[in-house]
C-alpha cells in the first residue's frame, strides 16, 4: 500500500509540473491591465486630451475614470489630428470601447482611404459610430475598405460598405442552415 500511494503522488507531481510550468510562461494580455498605475499616465491623458480641446471637467472625468488613461487619449488625439469629427464625439467613442486603440486606427484607415476630407461628415460619424459597435475593429475596417475598392467592378459605396460589415459578424443564417434532424442519422 505504502508503494502504490508513492506511485500515485509520483505519477502526480510528473504530470501537474510540468503543466504548471507551461501556464505559469504563457503571456497574457489581461497582465497587460494589472501593473501599477502611475501619476503620469493620468497627466499625459489630461495634456492630451486639453491639446484636442475637451472641456478641463470632462477630461478630469474621463482620464479618471479611464482603465488605461494614455489608450483613451491616445486614441481621441489620433481621430481628432485625422478626421474631421469633434474631439467630443471621439472622446464619447473613445471611452465606450474596450479597444480605443484599434477603434481610433479603424477610423482614421476607413476615414484616409474612402471618404474625401471636409465633404463627408455625416459619414464620418457613422464610420465612428460603425467602429465603436464592432466587436473587432481592425476586422472592420479592413472589411469596409476591401468592399469598397473603386478599382473593383463590385464596389460598395461607403455606406453600403459600413451596413455590411457591421452585419457579417453576426453568424450568417443564410448561408448557413444547420440540418435539424441530424440526431436520427438520416438527415434531410
Amino acid at each position: 500500500m505504502h508503494r502504490s500511494i508513492f506511485k500515485i503522488l509520483a505519477l502526480g507531481t510528473a504530470t501537474v509540473f510540468p503543466l504548471t510550468g507551461l501556464l505559469w510562461a504563457t503571456p497574457s494580455n489581461a497582465s497587460r491591465y494589472r501593473h501599477e498605475f502611475n501619476a503620469r499616465e493620468f497627466h499625459q491623458c489630461a495634456n492630451e486630451l486639453l491639446t484636442t480641446g475637451v472641456v478641463e471637467e470632462q477630461t478630469q472625468v474621463a482620464c479618471a475614470m479611464a482603465l488605461e488613461p494614455t489608450d483613451l487619449s491616445g486614441c481621441v488625439v489620433k481621430i481628432d489630428g485625422f478626421t474631421i469629427i469633434e474631439e467630443d464625439e471621439a472622446l464619447f467613442s473613445c471611452f465606450r470601447v474596450r479597444r480605443p486603440l484599434e477603434l481610433a486606427e479603424c477610423v482614421v484607415d476607413i476615414n484616409e482611404e474612402l471618404l474625401e476630407p471636409k465633404s463627408a461628415t455625416a459619414l464620418a460619424s457613422s464610420t465612428l459610430n460603425h467602429c465603436r459597435r464592432s466587436l473587432l475593429p481592425l476586422r472592420f475596417s479592413a472589411c469596409v475598405r476591401g468592399l469598397s475598392r473603386e478599382n473593383y467592378p463590385t464596389a460598395f459605396e461607403p455606406s453600403e460598405a459600413l451596413a455590411t460589415c457591421i452585419d457579417a459578424e453576426d453568424f450568417p443564417r443564410e448561408i448557413y442552415t444547420p440540418n435539424t434532424n441530424s440526431t436520427d442519422g438520416r438527415g434531410v
